[in-house]
């Protein structure tokens, strides 16, 4: 069995820890938004994936880093392959996408 300080990387090349830095209090006031720099819908596995299939999804997909969730997890809707069907309009020559309203029950 592992623990979690088997997968820890040094977080500096200098070897200086988290509890190296110090901050004022002005300093802790700041933050900076990452919003536009991450992906709003990140791949995702759940915690017990064996590790030989997200082994394939790194391969297959070209990832450099996946989210582990928990496996519990609420279904929030449900998208079918004939919602994403092309469909021709009778009355025009253009073609559209099925509009289909997915939606989740309030919990």
């Amino acid at each position: 069995r592992h623990n979690f300080s088997d997968f820890v990387k040094p977080a500096s090349s200098k070897g200086k820890s988290i509890d190296d830095i110090h901050l004022t209090d002005e300093e802790l006031g700041l933050y900076l938004d990452l919003a536009p720099f991450l992906n709003p819908s990140p791949y995702i596995v759940p915690e017990d994936m064996s590790l030989a299939k997200v082994y394939n999804l790194f391969r297959q997909l070209g990832l450099r880093h996946i989210f582990v969730v928990p496996r519990p997890s609420r279904v929030v809707g449900l998208i079918t392959r004939k919602d994403l069907l092309l469909e021709e309009d009778g009355n025009t020559a253009t073609t559209e996408l099925q509009s289909t309203s997915v939606s989740a029950e309030p919990t």
